[in-house]
């Protein structure tokens, strides 16, 4: 199935179930990352997530995730999607293919800086 046969809610959905994949998966690592942070010089990465479960439990390296899921669900989800209805209206108007490259890049240039406004 292609971008242009995905219906509209089942590619929201998709992306979504990626997002939250994602923040899952990656959400320890950026727990580690700031934990080293506040121990600047004193811990390595494996030693603050080490020290996180021994103190706190499995539970604690993953404190705080939802508002994480929630933020990426918002916004991979919109961001996505807006960047392909952007292309394929974009494309519609270029033939070759360099507009069309230049479509796909004006299109995503557009929806990564209005993400950065949200």
């Amino acid at each position: 199935m292609t971008a242009k046969e995905c219906p509209h809610g089942i590619r929201m959905a998709l992306v979504a179930a990626s997002a939250a994949t994602a923040e899952a998966v990656t959400f320890p690592i950026d727990f580690g990352k700031t934990r080293m942070q506040l121990h600047a010089g004193r811990q390595t990465f494996s030693g603050a997530l080490a020290s996180a479960v021994r103190k706190e439990g499995i539970g604690g390296v993953y404190a705080g995730i939802q508002p994480a899921i929630v933020r990426h669900l918002v916004y991979s989800s919109l961001r996505i999607s807006l960047y392909e209805d952007l292309r394929k209206r974009l494309t519609r108007h270029f033939s070759n293919s360099a507009s069309s490259a230049l479509a796909g890049l004006l299109g995503g240039g557009h929806c990564a800086g209005s993400g950065f406004t949200c």
